[in-house]
């Protein structure tokens, strides 16, 4: 293992047939040597793993320095959020191909192997699912995202700011395309959801393909008591800041791909079924704020049917699912949707 913590971030020469796999970390000592050793042990052989230390307060660093992999960097910073970490492991990674891997997350042993296997010339990612699992390591059941989507993708985006996606661990990005679209800014913005960033420009860019089985698992912390609904995304945070968050996010995208003139829009066209889910959460937690947009009523059930049944990774029956979890919730009183959403919960994740 190498270690490096004083200087700026230093441009490398791109290494034709290496993968560099950055893995993002702040203060999760307890799981991110897993996630290295996932990384070093791809059957793919040619691989360095570049490990931003995010100002970690916990053991993480004296974690790390158990490992003595010369593949292995381990990079320290000041706290400054996720896409500050992202931003200075891309300066410093030496790849053909990137993988953003969150320092509770893992990949399977073959998983860079089989990305690289079917990778064509005018692609610009190779996407896979990954295996939710729970703190422990043991698996869910559930699968993150349960569809994927690689076809339509950028009127997906235009449409809704998202398409069908897993989150930035089942990503496989070209170096040139990361070259086109990097630093992440504003780095403030994105102290937390970096990954969207790479992921909502990759359709514009070029061809995204997907593995036909995971390829990685998902880590979900979730402390006891919080409800199955909530199994994906930031389950710390107060569900309006989540909903708040995504927006914000969508909109800084949509900024950056007008600035490089691939498109003409500010935001997208309508919500999309993943964000009207976000935004009935912070409503049956009672915790929406005054100016986020709100989807209320019988106006909102046809704004409902149209965002869903558009939806094009949903099967039918999921969008009948979907469609009637939303409409409890618009018209419903707060606690009566808080009960009758639970019967939702089971067919919802399938």
């Amino acid at each position: 293992m190498q270690r490096d913590d004083e200087g700026p971030p230093v441009s490398r020469l791109v290494v034709p047939g290496l993968v560099s796999v950055l893995i993002n970390n702040f203060n999760y000592g307890r799981y991110v040597v897993q996630a290295a050793r996932s990384a070093l042990e791809q059957s793919y052989p040619h691989v360095e793993v570049i490990v931003i230390d995010d100002g970690s307060t916990d053991d993480s660093l004296a974690r790390l320095a158990e490992l003595t992999d010369p593949r292995l960097t381990v990079v320290s910073q000041p706290n400054q959020g996720q896409a500050s970490a992202c931003n200075h492991g891309w300066r410093r990674a030496s790849g053909q191909w990137i993988l953003f891997l969150d320092a509770d997350d893992l990949i399977d042993s073959d998983t860079v192997e089989r990305a690289i296997g079917c990778w064509r010339p005018g692609m610009v990612k190779v996407q896979f699912a990954l295996r939710v699992i729970d703190a422990a390591g043991a698996p869910t059941g559930a699968m993150h995202p349960p569809e994927l989507q690689d076809h339509g993708c950028v009127q997906s985006v235009l449409r809704y700011g998202l398409y069908a996606s897993p989150p930035g661990s089942g990503n496989l990005f070209a170096r040139d395309f990361v070259d086109a679209v990097m630093p992440i800014d504003p780095e403030p913005l994105f102290r937390s959801g970096a990954d969207s960033w790479c992921i909502l420009m990759a359709p514009f860019f070029g061809q995204i393909h997907s593995l036909e089985s995971a390829g990685g698992s998902y880590r979900v912390d979730r402390p006891a008591g919080v409800d199955a609904l909530r199994v994906i995304g930031n389950i710390n945070a107060r569900a309006s800041s989540n909903l708040v968050k995504t927006m914000e996010c969508t909109s800084a995208v949509f900024a950056a791909l007008r600035r490089r003139g691939l498109i003409s829009l500010f935001r997208p066209a309508l919500p999309s079924p993943p964000l009207l889910r976000a935004w009935c959460i912070a409503r049956l937690e009672d915790d929406l704020p005054r100016g986020v947009a709100l989807w209320n009523g019988l106006p909102g059930i046809a704004t409902v049917c149209k965002s869903v049944m558009g939806w094009r990774a949903y099967s039918l029956r999921k969008k009948f699912i979907y469609i009637g979890y939303l409409g409890v919730c618009l018209l419903l009183p707060t606690g009566a949707a808080q009960r009758a959403v639970k019967a939702f919960s089971h067919a919802f994740e399938k």
